[in-house]
C-alpha cells in the first residue's frame, strides 16, 4: 500500500437538536436544508476523497491492507465484509439540548441489544462555547439510580449535574454516565463506533418524523447500576484498575485515555514579536507501525502534513487517517493552531 494521509468526504447527520452552526467547518452544509447536528469526519463507511484510493471506504482499505491499520500480531483472519472501523470521530454543534442519555459498555450492549453489539465509550473536546452554555455530566452524587428514575419526565433534571465548559475543556464520558450536550456548544467527539443510546428524558419534544422519540428507562437503569457496581469493585480493590491496553509515548497533552483510544492535544504557538524570527512551527514524531493507524483532526488553524513522501493540507474541521508506521511532520504558519491526535491501543 502506498502510504499517505487519508482524508474523507464527511457525512452530515440531521438531528432534531441540530441547525446550521457547523457550516463554519463544513461547507457542504450550505447545500442541505436539514437541521445538521453532526459532521462525521472519520467513519468506516466514508469514502476517501484524496489520492489514488479516492472512492474506496476506510473499511475497504482496512480489509485490503490490515497490516497498515492494525497492530503487528493482530489476528485479522476473521475479518468479513461486515467489518467496521472501530472508532467514529465527529463534530457536534447543539442548537437545542440533546436528550439526557447513557451508553452501555461492551458487555451490557451484547446483553441488552444482542449479537455483536459493542458499547460506547466517548470523549468530548470543546472548541466553542456560547456565553452561559452548559452541559450535563453525571447525576448529583447523593442521588441514587432508583431515585433518579422515579423522577419521571422533566423532574429528572433537578437531580443532574450541570457543568459550564470553557474552550479547551475535555470530558471523558464513561459507559453508564448520564450526559447531554447543551445549546451553544461545539465539540469534537471521539467514540467507539456504536450508535446505541438509551434515553432517560428528551425534553418533551417530537423527533424529525413528528413523533415522540422512545425512552429506554429499563436499559438505562441496567447500565447505570453496572457502572456503580464497577466503581464499588474498584474501591474495594484499593482503586487499582488493571488497564487492558498499551500505548506508545504521547506526542501532545493527553486529554483522555480509554481501553479503545487515547486523545491528545498538540498546540502550536508562533510569537507575534517582531524581534523573534519565527514564521512557522512544526512537530515531528515517528509513528510506530506496532500500534497501527492514528488520526489527526485540525481543531484550530491550518497545517501541512508530511508523511511517507506525501504532503497534505489540513484545515479547521478536517481530519485524516495516517496508516501505521512512518515519520510524521506537522507544519503551520498560524500564530495559534492545534491538532487533536487519536491513537488506538496495541
Amino acid at each position: 500500500m502506498k502510504l499517505y494521509p487519508l482524508k474523507f468526504k464527511p457525512y452530515l447527520a440531521e438531528r432534531v437538536w441540530g441547525g446550521r452552526g457547523l457550516s463554519e467547518l463544513c461547507a457542504d452544509i450550505a447545500e442541505t436544508s436539514g437541521l445538521i447536528g453532526e459532521v462525521w469526519c472519520v467513519f468506516g463507511k466514508l469514502p476517501v476523497k484524496n489520492g489514488c484510493y479516492a472512492g474506496l471506504t476506510l473499511n475497504e482499505l482496512c480489509l485490503r491492507y490490515p497490516e497498515s491499520f492494525f497492530p503487528k500480531g493482530c489476528d485479522v483472519s476473521g475479518m468479513k465484509e461486515a467489518f467496521e472501523f472501530p472508532l467514529l470521530i465527529k463534530w457536534l454543534k447543539a442548537e437545542h439540548w440533546l436528550s439526557v442519555q447513557v451508553h452501555p459498555d461492551d458487555e451490557s450492549a451484547e446483553k441488552l441489544s444482542g449479537g455483536a453489539a459493542s458499547g460506547k465509550t466517548e470523549a468530548w473536546y470543546v472548541t466553542n462555547v456560547k456565553d452561559g452554555a452548559s452541559l450535563i455530566l453525571d447525576k448529583e452524587p447523593d442521588v441514587s439510580v432508583g431515585a433518579l428514575l422515579s423522577a419521571k419526565g422533566p423532574h429528572i433534571v433537578k437531580h443532574l449535574k450541570f457543568v459550564k465548559p470553557e474552550c479547551g475543556d475535555s470530558f471523558l464520558i464513561e459507559a453508564g454516565m448520564i450526559h447531554a450536550l447543551g445549546p451553544g456548544i461545539t465539540v469534537l467527539e471521539v467514540q467507539q463506533n456504536s450508535d446505541i443510546t438509551y434515553r432517560l428524558y428528551d425534553w418533551d419534544r417530537l423527533g424529525l418524523d413528528g413523533r415522540a422519540r422512545d425512552l429506554h428507562l429499563r436499559e438505562a437503569e441496567y447500565v447505570m447500576n453496572r457502572r456503580h457496581e464497577k466503581r464499588l469493585e474498584s474501591h474495594k480493590s484499593g482503586g487499582v484498575y488493571q488497564k487492558n491496553f498499551i500505548y506508545p509515548a504521547p506526542v501532545g497533552k493527553i486529554l483522555a485515555v480509554t481501553d479503545y483510544f487515547r486523545m491528545e492535544l498538540l498546540n502550536f504557538h508562533i510569537s507575534a514579536e517582531p524581534s523573534v524570527c519565527q514564521c512557522s512551527s512544526e512537530c515531528i514524531w515517528q509513528a510506530p507501525d506496532s500500534h497501527g493507524s492514528e488520526i489527526l483532526v485540525c481543531t484550530k488553524g491550518e497545517f501541512d502534513i508530511d508523511f511517507a513522501g506525501s504532503t497534505e493540507s489540513l484545515v479547521y474541521g478536517e481530519a485524516c487517517v495516517l496508516p501505521g508506521g512512518g515519520l510524521v511532520r506537522l507544519r503551520t504558519c498560524e500564530r495559534d493552531a492545534e491538532i487533536v491526535r487519536v491513537i488506538m491501543p496495541f
